[in-house]
Formats: C-alpha cells, sequence, structure tokens
C-alpha cells in the first residue's frame, strides 16, 4: 500500500505539471485522460464540457472506450438519468463499485453496460468558482471498494482539472479581448487614413480657388474681400494639417510607414528649419537661436527626422508668449547624438510629462480655441523617433518652458 501510494503521489504530481502548461480547454481536457486514467490507476475515462447554457455535455476527451459506445454518448442531456449528468446536477461525485451497483442505480443502462469494458466507475464534476465547468468519468477493470484514499484522489484531480479549465476559459478570454482591441483599433486606424485621404481631395480644390481668387485671375477684388479669403486661406491650411496629422497616425497606428535611416547632417537641418520659422517667430515678437557647433552627423531618416523637428519647433512656437525666446541646438557624445528644443512657454505639469505623447491630448486644450490641433503631433514624433531607433523625451517645470530632447544614433562610423 505504501509503495502504491507513493506511485499515486508521482502521478499526480505529474497530472499537476502537466495542467499547470495547458492554455485551452481541449488541452486541459487531454491531459486529464492521459494523466488523469493511468494515475488512477483505472482503465478508460472521458471528460465532456458542460454547454454555455448549461443543458448538456458534450463529449471533449476519451481513452479505452469502444467507438459504438462513444457515438451513441456524444452528447449527453444535462437531465439525462445517467452518472455524469447525475454527478454534475448535485456537484458531487458518484461511486459505481459493480456493473450490479450501476444497473440498480441506473437501470437503462443494461444495454450499455453489456457493452463495457469496465466493471467499476467514479464521476466526478469539475467545480471552479461554484459553477460546473465539466465531468469525467473513470473506470476500472474490476469491481472495486472505493476507499478514503480514492475518494481524495478523484476530488484532487477534479480540483486540479477544474482549476485548468477556469484559467484555459481566463486565458482564452484575454485572448479574444485582444483580438476584439485590435481589430477595433485597426478599424479605427482605417477610418482615419480614409477619410483623411477622402477629406484632403476637396480641400485641395478649395485651397486652389482660394489661390486663383486672391490672385485675381477670377477678377479684381476689394481690400475687404482679400483681408476674408485670407482668413478663409489660413483656416484651410490649418485644417489641412489637421488632416494631414490624422493620416500620418492613421499610417503609423497600421504600421504603413516605412525608414530609410542613413547618415543624416542634422545641424544643416537645424538651421534649416529654424529660417523657415523664422517669420512665424517675428510675427509673435519671439527671437531664435541656434547655435553654431559643426558639422552633426546622426542615424535617421532625413524625411521623418525633418517631420519630428517641425512638429517640435511648431509647438514651441505655439506655446511661447510674446517677447519669448526659442532655441535649438545638437549635441554629441559617444554614439548619441541629441537635438534640443527648449522654449519658454508655460511649462508642463509634472504629472502630465507623460500623457502629452498619447493620442489626442493636449496640455490646458480649451475647446474654443480654434488655433489649436488635435493632439496628435507629439504621439506622431514619438513613434517616428522611435522608428529611426531614437528616443524623443522631454524636460518641463511649470513656470520655467520646456525642452524636448530626441536622442539618435550618431552617425559617420561605417569605416
Amino acid at each position: 500500500r505504501t509503495a502504491a501510494a507513493a506511485e499515486r503521489s508521482i502521478r499526480m504530481q505529474r497530472v499537476t505539471a502537466a495542467l499547470a502548461i495547458a492554455l485551452t480547454a481541449p488541452e486541459v481536457a487531454e491531459i486529464a485522460i492521459a494523466e488523469g486514467v493511468p494515475a488512477f490507476g483505472a482503465a478508460d475515462g472521458v471528460v465532456y464540457f458542460r454547454s454555455a447554457d448549461g443543458e448538456s455535455l458534450t463529449l471533449a476527451a476519451h481513452t479505452g472506450l469502444p467507438e459504438e459506445t462513444l457515438d451513441d454518448y456524444a452528447t449527453l442531456p444535462m437531465d439525462a438519468p445517467l452518472p455524469l449528468p447525475d454527478a454534475v446536477r448535485n456537484r458531487k461525485e458518484i461511486l459505481l463499485e459493480s456493473r450490479e451497483q450501476a444497473l440498480e442505480r441506473y437501470p437503462h443502462l443494461r444495454h450499455a453496460n453489456a457493452r463495457a469494458v469496465s466493471d467499476a466507475w467514479i464521476a466526478l464534476p469539475l467545480v471552479s468558482r461554484d459553477t460546473v465547468l465539466a465531468g469525467m468519468v473513470i473506470g476500472f477493470k474490476e469491481p472495486r471498494r472505493f476507499t478514503d484514499e480514492d475518494r481524495v484522489f478523484g476530488e484532487t484531480l477534479a480540483r486540479l482539472c477544474a482549476q485548468a479549465l477556469e484559467r484555459a476559459r481566463l486565458y482564452e478570454e484575454a485572448q479574444q479581448a485582444t483580438r476584439t482591441a485590435e481589430a477595433a483599433n485597426a478599424a479605427k486606424s482605417q477610418f482615419l487614413a480614409t477619410m483623411s485621404h477622402e477629406l484632403r481631395t476637396p480641400l485641395n480644390a478649395f485651397g486652389g480657388y482660394l489661390e486663383l481668387i486672391l490672385m485675381e485671375l477670377r477678377g479684381p477684388i476689394t481690400q475687404e474681400q482679400r483681408v476674408d479669403l485670407e482668413r478663409m486661406q489660413r483656416s484651410n491650411r490649418h485644417l489641412s494639417k489637421l488632416i494631414e496629422d490624422l493620416l500620418n497616425f492613421a499610417k503609423i497606428e497600421v504600421g504603413h510607414v516605412t525608414f530609410n535611416v542613413t547618415d543624416v547632417d542634422v545641424q544643416d537641418l537645424v538651421v534649416d528649419l529654424s529660417e523657415m520659422m523664422r517669420p512665424q517667430c517675428q510675427a509673435k515678437q519671439i527671437s531664435v537661436s541656434v547655435p553654431i557647433s559643426g558639422q552633426v552627423i546622426a542615424r535617421a531618416d532625413a524625411e521623418r527626422l525633418r517631420q519630428v523637428l517641425m512638429n517640435l519647433l511648431g509647438n514651441a512656437v505655439k506655446f511661447t508668449p510674446a517677447g519669448g525666446h526659442v532655441s535649438m541646438w545638437c549635441e554629441q557624445s559617444g554614439a548619441e547624438t541629441r537635438i534640443n528644443v527648449r522654449d519658454t512657454g508655460p511649462g508642463i505639469p509634472a504629472n502630465q510629462l507623460d500623457e502629452i505623447f498619447a493620442p489626442f491630448v493636449q496640455v490646458g486644450r480649451r475647446l474654443n480655441a480654434p488655433g489649436e490641433g488635435v493632439g496628435l503631433g507629439l504621439a506622431i514624433s514619438r513613434e517616428l523617433a522611435l522608428g529611426m531607433g531614437g528616443v524623443l523625451s522631454v524636460r518641463s517645470a511649470l513656470g520655467e518652458g520646456s525642452t524636448f530632447t530626441l536622442t539618435l544614433a550618431t552617425g559617420g562610423n561605417d569605416g
């Protein structure tokens, strides 16, 4: 008996280890049969899953039984006067120690018993969190007097299988939630991409006609009309920029942005961009400084790098009040090249430094401020930085302005 108990303990450890790595309900059922039946020293076994509506049991795994028996009992109604439905309904194991005992309790099983390969059975409900998930029947070749050890072993096996089924259910729910979220995200991105593309066409036409009218190719216009048309033109450009941001964000989301990372002269790009932004800065009476530090080579996609720096510089100008200052400079140390954009704007609260890189987020956003964007510039910039193998970070404090830093790999080391 001691040797048998030791062997049963070893088998139970194998069952436990196997169930611990099962990810799906069918895997749990197969392990319960493949490991649980021999662990019990039994001849055959079946596992049935309970249906979602709780009205039936469906065969999930089996061993040692004739096919004709399986065909007849592929599905068991929950109200059927059979051992397993009985055990599942009452949430309690049923022990049948001989064919005579089985026939006495379930007389209509006489035909099935005639074909049975076993002479004793134990039916186990698999219960987790007060919910019966499945049922299991284990058959023995000879009549058997079930001991307390048998009962404990059966209860332990049933509990382990039920826990594994619950884990599998939770895993499948998590997987399904992930698939649903990914599908929804893809649908959203596709919608944004489609709408952005469709909106750009009429906007481009609108902008073109505005240009024709302002050039007086359609006839002379008054000064008042010119002022109104220029306002319309500015609004059109602003809306086009918002749509372009949406389109870029959608492309990034669905992975349609490609990167051609090469050596890029960052210092020349910084000087060029600062000159492009100088008229806007002068209009707001903002001073701009770009310290010259010689040639600085970084590994980047030139087009994407220009887009990121334009976003950073545009934000710096937008949030810096009149009389403020914007500076842009490069630093290089070993394997890293850093491009910094600093402003003397209001700064960003410490608890919002991470949030500003999330899509559609703007610090201090006002719904009645038509000049503001949709909060995609920094989200796009960070994703583009990552795509180039870089990092976009920020240092800021309220009342002290902000410094955005794009860190890239240093170039010019190809030998």
